[in-house]
């Protein structure tokens, strides 16, 4: 076996332990001065520049993550909300914006990590984006606010 498939083996056997991305994103966390909490048995909460998240695993997908911006605006049952999501879900390529069972508005980033080396870097642009996408959001709330 050549030195590549070696750490191509090594890198699979790695993630597909259990739990191995949820340890990799508490490092990543550790390392930003935060503290995620377990939540559920794939779920881990936590608060970063006072926004709340959570971070979400598959037991059935080793190489994919989740993170949710939780509950940023109350859900309004009208056709400009829905014209608000939609140009985001429209605008960003990995985030996305939907209505938790809640009636909560909720951002999601989803991506897939092959490699843990790239973990850090992969994890940093879930929350650059989740934090762009909420000023995104805030801004055609204000927008849309001031057309009425």
């Amino acid at each position: 076996m050549t030195d590549s498939n070696t750490t191509q083996s090594n890198t699979l056997q790695f993630l597909q332990s259990t739990h191995k991305l949820s340890q990799l994103f508490s490092l990543f966390l550790q390392s930003k001065g935060q503290q995620g909490q377990p939540y559920e048995p794939n779920v881990i909460r936590f608060t970063y520049n006072e926004l709340n998240f959570a971070f979400i695993t598959d037991p059935q997908d080793p190489f994919y993550f989740r993170i949710i911006l939780l509950n940023i605006y109350d859900f309004d049952n009208n056709t400009d909300m829905y014209n608000i999501i939609n140009q985001l879900n429209t605008r960003y390529k990995v985030g996305k914006c939907f209505i938790s069972a809640a009636g909560k508005i909720c951002l999601a980033f989803e991506q897939f990590i092959y490699t843990p080396a790239d973990s850090n870097y992969f994890f940093e642009r879930a929350l650059i984006i989740l934090k762009d996408m909420a000023v995104n959001f805030q801004n055609l709330i204000t927008s849309n606010q001031q057309d009425d």
